[in-house]
């Protein structure tokens, strides 16, 4: 695991949201529910159209070392502790 840098207001907002989902659903969320930003109906972060913008969020999480990813899994993501 790489050594955690410090992440942007964005990136900071979709890792929280990414531990909450993962703490209430017990799954870690997909692109798409990442980009809705809801957990059971519930607008927790802004939404975003285009999944590519969720995707590049996701990357630099990833090269920050916050989470890991498997691109080629649909819940493909998990946070180290």
């Amino acid at each position: 695991m790489n050594k955690k840098i410090g992440l942007t207001p964005t990136q900071f907002e979709v890792y929280k949201f990414i531990v909450a989902y993962h703490n209430i659903e017990g799954v870690y969320p997909t692109v798409r529910e990442i980009g809705k930003g809801t957990i059971d109906g519930e607008k927790i972060i802004n939404s975003r159209a285009s999944p590519n913008t969720v995707i590049q969020i996701l990357e630099k999480l990833d090269q920050r070392g916050w989470i890991e990813r498997s691109p080629a899994m649909a819940r493909g993501i998990y946070v180290p502790t």
